[in-house]
């Protein structure tokens, strides 16, 4: 499987830095989990994909903050060097659980 790969198109999606488990903001969840399967469909089945973006979209969730989860979502020339190392790292826990 090549879910490096799929880990590094979701981490186009990142910016910021650690705090607190956040709220998304409205629709931007639903966008974030949507953009990662799309990413992660060209790799592996679509129903693998699906689980390992929820998987994802779950550990951001508990992991990141309120303006965090809010910059998930900015284009990638916005990511935060340390965010996206920290979003690598809760998607190499959803690998694993797979």
């Amino acid at each position: 499987m090549r879910f490096y790969q799929v880990a590094t198109l979701t981490l186009a999606l990142a910016a910021s830095v650690p705090a607190f488990a956040g709220k998304w903001p409205d629709g931007a969840k639903e966008r974030f989990t949507q953009d990662c399967v799309n990413s992660a469909s060209q790799h592996v089945d679509p129903a693998m994909a699906k689980q390992l973006c929820d998987c994802s979209t779950a550990q951001a969730t508990k992991d990141f903050s309120d303006k965090e989860l809010a910059m998930l979502n900015t284009p990638p020339s916005n990511a935060n060097e340390e965010v996206r190392a920290r979003l690598m790292k809760d998607t190499q826990v959803c690998r694993t659980k797979s």
